[in-house]
């Protein structure tokens, strides 16, 4: 679906969506999760994740595959761990992470997501820590032509501290509470704006709902 021209000539896409993958499609790895089996299919997937891209693909906004701070040398078990989660081994992953000390891998993962939601009217990214990647994302929308992105923020016991963290680092934001009781937190910068709003658990109506938020933030 194509909805207008870019500022260089070409054609911008609609809508768009991509995750984070630790914590967010995947588990963080923990003590009991045995390293011989983390080797063989990567880690678990989060419970409910599948059935959310599953929605939100069902309201026909595409999934675009993954940005992750993990470095490019960890491909195949990411790979791995996509199949395990019930999606395509082959689904698009951006590896950005750097490992070195020297790079802010959250910075970088914040790069390449930029660097896709400029090729959309709307994009969509979800991430377990919106307090870091919004943060990022925030303080690269000046350097945007015009970005509009909606970061959900996955649901967990810190999601309303994560959510509040985030509130005070943006400048010039607006927080309000929607009618169903998420926390939506929206931040402008020229003519770019990046949207926050706090996910219900994952299952595939809340895919749907995320899925016809990103349509009607593009109309």
């Amino acid at each position: 679906m194509i909805s207008r021209n870019t500022s260089n000539g070409g054609e911008r896409l609609s809508v768009g969506f991509m995750s984070d993958f630790d914590g967010t499609a995947v588990q963080l790895a923990e003590k009991q999760i045995s390293l011989q089996n983390m080797r063989k299919k990567g880690l678990p997937p989060v419970p409910g994740f599948k059935e959310f891209v599953d929605g939100v693909k069902n309201t026909g906004v595409p999934f675009e595959g993954f940005a992750s701070k993990r470095a490019p040398w960890r491909t195949h078990v990411t790979a791995q761990g996509v199949a395990w989660i019930g999606l395509n081994r082959h689904t698009p992953q951006i590896l950005a992470g750097k490992a070195t000390r020297w790079w802010s891998s959250e910075g970088l993962k914040a790069d390449a997501i930029i660097d896709t939601a400029v090729m959309h009217k709307k994009f969509g990214f979800i991430d377990d820590k919106p307090q870091n990647i919004g943060k990022e994302l925030f303080t690269r929308l000046a350097d945007s032509a015009e970005v509009n992105i909606l970061l959900g923020a996955v649901r967990h016991q810190n999601t309303e501290r994560y959510m509040d963290e985030l509130a005070r680092d943006l400048k010039g934001y607006d927080s309000s509470v929607l009618s169903d009781g998420r926390s939506w937190v929206t931040a402008h910068v020229g003519n770019s704006a990046l949207n926050v709003v706090a996910l219900e658990p994952y299952s595939f109506g809340n895919g749907v709902w995320f899925g016809e938020t990103l349509l009607g933030e593009a109309a």
